[in-house]
């Protein structure tokens, strides 16, 4: 930055980023300006505060830089502080309207940090309630700018001789904890190490900071002993310590522990009363813990810590119960009868007014108890609770047309959206469109859902890469699904359109797109990733194993997208659908390459094998699953069901009997699919004793219900190869 006297003999041009990295500036000159007084100076003082203070920080920082700029007077730290504190308290709803960025987040944090440079410029000096101030605007960035910022400049104070506050520590876990995608809390853990060289104790703010960035993270076992080491008044410190909760990036899909507690006991030593006041846990904890199990989709636990709020005799309020309703949406919606409760709670406590803002706690929790209907494919019933609101906002439209959307129900959900456009006028968003796009997808519409695509562009709304994925897999329900991925990647790898198909003009849209934002660095070479397995899912079902491994070779090898596992076991499904155990091995060394003998999972060494059972070659596919038994692979049990399918289509009924015995051997419990094949190669074979002996165990160890539906065909037939008839009454031979 080209470097200029500012007033009063300032050097300006220092940057925030120079601040950020600790650089030192030249001291700015003590001279005052001889163009103004005094008593000017602090009637401007007064008049910045009180606008300040009144939320109207528009006003206080047109003044103040009337002061600097067109007065020549000098700005002191106090003036900035309080524009700066205005602004980060009341410019949450006046931040599109600032006319700084487009986005929500642009526009929040680029007035604040333009008011700090302008400070700079003027040569006021920063002291600790200014840096503290400068970390909390760093902290509302979603981006790893927020968070290495926020730490590098709590190094600046350190080096500097400044003692960091708590506030700033609590401000800098908050960073961390607004990182997308998923929050950084092992950066957090560091600030909390810093916190404690610092000589500061923890106490309840800094602790749901930390907490909120486990929730973000899915930490859920690190987030409950946090919680766990504040209720008994422990040292917080230690559970931050200890590395043996969870491994990185576990993320479970349900809870493990049918127990009462969701984790052991803690091993936290209870502290003092003076410390269990300074951490003791209030409202805002107990939400935040929720969030962590909503995260970790373990609903039942999510509503333990609500049981367990209220046996503290806290009362929830209309946050912790909305959060409480939310977390229900997991697990499919199972517990969707607790989700109904809460929300009645909360209408006989008045807690909800569909007369106010449709933004306020009653449309909060219309919209919870919606998306729960949603996730349970009950849209009736979220339909129901949608006409309670006359007038119903934005995001409450847009949750009731997600729920039609899971439902595949693309009919009713048009006409809500096309309704919010022309009579509410609304502006549909990025999100709503691709609720929409999947509605068409149960229902085999991909021609609506490309002109949809096309809509979003025509409106200049956001394109994202998970909005091409999504129309795209639109097109697994039409015939020749495959085919839109091959022209997708020959358009995608040459510049000169030479298709003359004419699938290529709905493809056209999406190929453009793609390239367009793969000009967005390397972050969008991770987000193309949804791209590339819908491209891949394309190939799954018709086995088009070929053209799989040429998206691969397009998108992962020309372009650099950054494939995961799910990109080669995606893979794995075509080639071993196919039965082509060749290739099937060269999808697994092209893991092995791209990510390493470490990641590569246990379901590409089943898919080999499955491979080789769907060719028929029930030996080799045996012998492999023994060397993965040996190696002590985990294999489950779809592998042994893919061998003792080809052991029946071989009539091999001994060696598929053999095969039950290992898995009672392995400990895998025989699922439907299992019993159908051993009770199939039986009868095929003549042995129907033998046959009627494994409908037996079957009936023995599987579901009643599920049971009767799905094997009575079979005991018929068993029956029948005897000559005995069947009771329809009993359901058994006689």
């Amino acid at each position: 930055t080209a470097t200029t006297t500012g007033v009063g003999g300032a050097k300006a041009g220092r940057s925030v980023g120079e601040i950020a990295n600790g650089e030192d500036t030249e001291e700015a000159s003590t001279a005052e300006a001889a163009t103004i007084q005094g008593w000017e100076i602090r009637m401007y003082r007064e008049r910045i505060v009180r606008l300040s203070r009144a939320g109207k920080w528009e006003a206080a920082w047109e003044l103040l830089r009337e002061l600097t700029d067109e007065r020549g007077g000098p700005g002191d730290r106090f003036m900035y502080q309080s524009v700066l504190s205005s602004v980060i308290k009341h410019g949450q709803d006046v931040r599109i309207d600032a006319g700084v960025g487009v986005g929500k987040n642009n526009g929040y944090y680029s007035i604040p940090l333009a008011i700090v440079q302008h400070m700079v410029d003027n040569g006021v000096d920063l002291d600790n309630t200014m840096y503290t101030t400068i970390i909390k605007v760093f902290s509302k960035k979603s981006d790893q700018h927020g968070w290495d910022s926020s730490l590098r400049l709590l190094d600046v104070m350190i080096k500097r001789g400044l003692k960091p506050p708590p506030a700033a520590f609590t401000s800098a876990i908050s960073a961390c904890g607004n990182t997308r995608p998923l929050a950084n809390w092992r950066a957090a853990e560091r600030l909390m190490h810093d916190l404690r060289q610092a000589g500061h104790r923890p106490n309840t703010r800094i602790c749901n900071a930390l907490m909120r960035t486990y929730a973000r993270a899915k930490q859920w076992r690190r987030a409950q002993r946090l919680f766990d080491s504040m209720a008994i008044g422990g040292d917080v410190f230690s559970s931050v310590d200890d590395e043996d909760l969870t491994q990185p990036g576990e993320i479970p899909l349900s809870d493990p522990d049918p127990d009462p507690d969701p984790v052991p006991v803690p091993v936290a030593v209870a502290g003092n009363d003076d410390q269990r006041l300074q951490t003791r846990p209030d409202a805002f904890t107990y939400t935040t813990l929720i969030h962590a199990y909503a995260g970790a989709d373990m609903p039942e636990a999510a509503l333990r810590v609500l049981r367990q709020m209220r046996s503290n005799g806290m009362d929830p309020n209309v946050v912790t119960l909305c959060a409480s309703i939310r977390a229900c949406c997991g697990q499919r919606g199972r517990f969707w009868r607790q989700a109904v409760e809460i929300y009645s709670e909360m209408q006989e406590a008045g807690m909800l007014d569909h007369a106010g803002d449709g933004d306020g706690p009653g449309g909060e929790a219309l919209r919870s108890i919606i998306s729960v209907m949603a996730h349970t494919g009950k849209w009736k019933k979220a339909l129901e609770l949608f006409r309670t609101d006359p007038s119903p906002s934005y995001q409450t439209c847009a949750s009731m047309i997600e729920a039609y959307s899971r439902s595949g129900m693309w009919e009713p959900a048009l006409k809500l959206a096309e309704e919010m456009v022309s009579f509410r006028g609304f502006q549909l968003n990025g999100l709503t469109y691709r609720a929409l796009i999947r509605a068409c997808r149960k229902k085999r519409r991909w021609q609506t859902a490309v002109a949809l695509f096309q809509q979003m562009r025509a409106n200049r709304q956001t394109v994202t890469e998970g909005a091409i994925a999504d129309t795209l897999l639109t097109f697994r329900s039409a015939r020749g699904a495959w085919i839109r991925a091959l022209h997708f990647i020959r358009a995608f790898s040459s510049s000169v359109i030479t298709s003359e198909e004419q699938e290529w003009e709905y493809i056209s849209p999406l190929v453009s797109e793609a390239k367009s934002l793969l000009k967005n660095g390397p972050q969008a070479r991770t987000n193309m990733r949804s791209v590339l397995h819908a491209l891949l899912a394309l190939c799954d079902d018709q086995a088009k194993w070929k053209i799989s491994l040429q998206v691969h070779k397009v998108l992962v090898e020309e372009t650099n997208v950054s494939p995961n596992a799910e990109t080669y076991e995606r893979m794995m499904v075509a080639c071993a659908k196919a039965g082509e155990p060749e290739q099937a091995a060269k999808v697994l060394s092209l893991a092995d390459r791209w990510l390493g003998p470490q990641m590569v999972s246990s379901k590409l060494h089943v898919g080999v094998i499955v491979a080789h059972a769907q060719k028929r070659e029930w030996e080799v596919a045996l012998s492999k699953l023994l060397d993965l038994q040996r190696n002590g692979v985990h294999t489950g049990v779809g592998a042994y069901n893919a061998v003792m399918g080809a052991m029946a289509s071989a009539y091999q009924w001994r060696q598929a009997a053999e095969l039950l015995r290992l898995m009672d051997i392995a400990g895998l419990q025989p699922d439907y699919t299992t019993y159908d094949t051993l009770i199939d190669v039986h009868e095929q074979c003549g042995q129907w004793e033998k046959a009627l002996s494994i409908y037996e165990r079957m009936e023995g160890h599987l579901d009643a219900e599920v049971f009767e539906r799905r094997s009575r065909s079979k005991m018929h037939r068993a029956a029948a190869w005897m000559g005995f008839a069947v009771d329809e009454t009993e359901g058994a031979p006689y």
